[in-house]
């Protein structure tokens, strides 16, 4: 039985964890698995194997983030020697570094989650996207258009890249749905549509707000609701206050099971200014649920319309095969007082049209089914123990 690590910064959060955590669950099935975290507090997600936590929080400064690095990556070498690990696969920019700088021999897979070139990027951290890569013996994108980014902005060979997507237990999800926890209204006179992500500005939920005033105006009894938690939330319930939303919208905060919420609501809502590729879009699949989201870089169309070209971008209101794709907002007007932008009528009218159009909308939902096929647990573990098992050879 081989040794695996598997190596995150926390266990709680964001898309990058729940997937280094499916990972060790799964994976545990058939290998060793030592699950090393940076810091292990306050962790919310399952996990599988042996937990290891270094206990090297992140800290701020300069100075202080190379002194964690030095730490992180001694420690992180002991372990690879103490349980003679075979393969070793990290999540995430820090991760990565840590997992490549601290190498012994192993198979190293360095794994990018997201649109990179879409975040703040300096030179220094440029580079060390491109070393990982470089250095380490495969990386896994989370999609083809992460795996595009790579190669076009950082220079990577596309030999040294696997694109495996996230995998969803849509029984296991549907399973968890027994509960009402905000206590939904479902009246059959009423339209509910949910969003959830960080609230932070990469999934402009400020967008989706400004255009809910278009749909209320339709639908007097719509009703929105956006889970999660971050630090745009006071900006954005004072955005409610000043377009007299309150009654309309609902925000719930952080929900530990939020899929009682998926089944109790028509629409899933998806206003994202950029992403790796939107696992939330998959839950929603995953409860059958017809689906608007903009066509940012990168995942919705991966997910939505896969037999398209990946570098088309949605103009206007695109009825894919799998969901209904709008264009990307422009991330600015978080002001109440602006006018709509054409990108935000544009959502405002799909969310209006699926209303409006039970056949599209049930059409939708009959689709999700053979679309989670491809998304299938069993299938991507299997994409996982190929590149886990297979020889690499020398690329530059």
């Amino acid at each position: 039985m081989k040794n695996i690590a598997i190596i995150i910064t926390k266990l709680n959060g964001g898309g990058a964890e729940r997937c280094a955590s499916n990972l060790s669950i799964e994976l545990s099935k058939k290998y060793d698995v030592k699950l090393i975290v940076f810091d292990a507090t306050n962790m919310t997600y399952p996990y599988g194997g042996e937990l290891i936590d270094l206990n090297i929080a992140n800290s701020d400064g300069v100075w202080s983030k190379v002194t964690n690095v030095i730490k992180r990556v001694k420690k992180v070498r002991e372990i690879k020697k103490k349980y003679k690990i075979d393969c070793a696969i990290s999540l995430l920019d820090g991760p990565n570094i840590v997992n490549v700088l601290s190498s012994c021999g192993e198979k190293t897979i360095v794994s990018v989650r997201n649109m990179l070139s879409h975040e703040p990027m300096s030179a220094l951290r440029k580079k060390l996207v491109r070393f990982t890569s470089t250095h380490s013996d495969v990386t896994v994108s989370l999609s083809e258009m992460v795996k595009h980014d790579l190669i076009h902005y950082f220079g990577i060979s596309k030999n040294k890249i696997t694109t495996i997507y996230n995998h969803c237990d849509a029984q296991l999800l549907k399973s968890l749905c027994k509960d009402n926890p905000v206590g939904i209204n479902t009246d059959p006179n009423r339209v509910n549509y949910v969003t959830m992500g960080r609230l932070n500005k990469q999934k402009g939920q400020w967008h989706l707000i400004r255009a809910f005033q278009k749909v209320v105006k339709e639908f007097p009894n719509a009703h929105l609701y956006i889970m999660g938690e971050g630090e745009l939330e006071q900006q954005l319930k004072d955005l409610i206050s000043e377009l007299h939303l309150e009654k309309s919208i609902t925000m719930t905060g952080y929900i530990k099971n939020p899929h009682g919420i998926y089944s109790q609501c028509e629409v899933f809502v998806f206003p994202s200014l950029f992403e790796g590729l939107g696992n939330v879009l998959l839950e929603a699949l995953a409860f059958d649920m017809p689906i608007i989201s903009s066509d940012c870089e990168a995942g919705p169309r991966e997910i939505l319309a896969p037999n398209t070209d990946l570098l088309t971008k949605a103009t206007d209101m695109e009825l894919a095969e799998y969901g209904v794709l709008v264009p990307v907002c422009d991330g600015n007007h978080f002001n109440a007082a602006d006018p709509l932008t054409r990108e935000e009528e544009c959502l405002a009218n799909a969310m209006v049209y699926l209303s409006n159009n039970h056949e599209v909308k049930n059409s939708y939902k009959l689709k999700s089914k053979n679309r989670m096929e491809y998304f299938d647990k069993q299938f991507i573990m299997d994409e996982w123990v190929k590149v886990i098992e297979r020889r690499e050879k020398n690329v530059d």
